[in-house]
């Protein structure tokens, strides 16, 4: 008997009115063959994200990973996680919305745009405010070659702490996005290389190292799109992509 082909592949779909259709397909995705198939239609099953640790608190903050272990800031704590999702308290951050976090696998740093930073050191497990007076009042923070850099809030500057220190820093350590004077809005590190992205322009920049600020802008290295969002930024497929544009 020759092979019959299913007919499924453009079957499924929602409808608010089923008599149009009640076949509603879960955890399936349909997909066509690239090339000779027995069939030209096929459903995978995709990865999907599992539950894995509840804090109580459901005003998620911010994530990351820093030496295989979850940290999250759910409300005004920071927790971590073990391999079987039960938590740890950490300690308290301030404020209610989104914050940005860097680590170098030991220390983690994390801002609360426009008001305080804070530091979490794994060896030590606490968690300690900045107040080195030369700190500015930043939005985001990446990590890049021992550095913690900062983006100010009020959009001027980038700077970065004292190596792999992210509660000291010097007053003489920043700069400036000179190719367009539009608002800086956050930082990104990609291809070892440092992305300070602005509200129209991109600009990049190395760690050139000395004495002073260690960080210069790479002469051409320029994107003539900007940043609208500083949280939209994710890495992509060996690269990086937010919400932006430019003038016009």
């Amino acid at each position: 008997m020759p092979p019959v082909q299913l007919n499924i592949f453009g079957g499924f779909y929602e409808n608010s009115s089923i008599p149009l259709s009640h076949q509603n397909l879960i955890n399936w995705i349909p997909q066509i063959a690239e090339g000779e198939a027995l069939s030209q239609n096929g459903l995978i099953q995709p990865q999907a994200l599992v539950h894995f640790g509840t804090t109580g608190d459901n005003s998620n903050r911010g994530a990351i990973v820093m030496g295989g272990i979850p940290y999250v800031v759910n409300g005004t704590t920071l927790y971590s996680f073990d391999s079987a999702g039960a938590y740890t308290i950490l300690g308290f951050i301030a404020g209610t919305g989104s914050v940005s976090m860097a680590s170098n696998g030991i220390k983690l740093a994390i801002v609360v745009p426009g008001g305080s930073a804070y530091q979490f050191d794994s060896s030590t497990s606490i968690v300690t405010e900045v107040t080195d007076p030369d700190y500015i009042i930043s939005d985001t923070v990446v990590f890049k070659d021992g550095f913690y850099v900062y983006t100010a809030s009020a959009g001027d500057v980038f700077f970065n702490s004292a190596l792999n220190d992210p509660l000291t820093f010097d007053a003489l350590d920043f700069g400036t996005a000179e190719i367009n004077p539009d608002r800086i809005i956050a930082a990104h590190v990609n291809h070892n290389e440092l992305f300070i992205l602005g509200e129209e322009t991109i600009e990049v920049f190395q760690n050139i190292g000395g004495a002073g600020f260690p960080f210069q802008r790479i002469p051409g290295a320029n994107i003539q799109k900007g940043c609208y969002a500083k949280f939209s930024i994710v890495e992509f497929d060996n690269k990086f992509i937010f919400v932006g544009g430019g003038v016009n």
